[in-house]
């Protein structure tokens, strides 16, 4: 069954496969994702601003808490505290993301090109 790796959050606990690789690069190229939940790592941050797909960060610590706020100043992400947020909370922040039609028209590069 392969080795499984858990985090324990105030509410819930999450189990997920330690070597779970997936292609994150061609998972936010596809035109019918709406938003990426994202701990705002630099790779992650590029690839889903050159996808032009919004975020709805957590942040960890390091550069992710720095990479979150640029983003959040930028106006293409909306950010909740990873160590404190509830379920209504995420749930909130997604649904202001994906009911509001300022981020249907987020897109850098592809606005250019018209690919997505």
């Amino acid at each position: 069954m392969g080795e499984w790796n858990c985090f324990i959050h105030k509410n819930f606990v999450i189990f997920f496969p330690l070597n779970l690789k997936l292609p994150q690069d061609d998972i936010l190229a596809h035109p019918n994702l709406k938003l990426f939940i994202s701990h705002c790592g630099l790779g992650s941050v590029a690839e889903a601003k050159y996808h032009g797909v919004p975020i709805v960060a957590m942040p960890l610590g390091i550069d992710q808490i720095t990479n979150a706020d640029s983003i959040v100043a930028e106006g293409w992400a909306e950010k909740v505290e990873f160590s404190t947020f509830t379920e209504k909370e995420l749930w909130e922040t997604t649904r202001k993301v994906l009911e509001n039609p300022k981020w249907e028209k987020f897109n850098f590069f592809f606005q250019r090109t018209g690919k997505r």
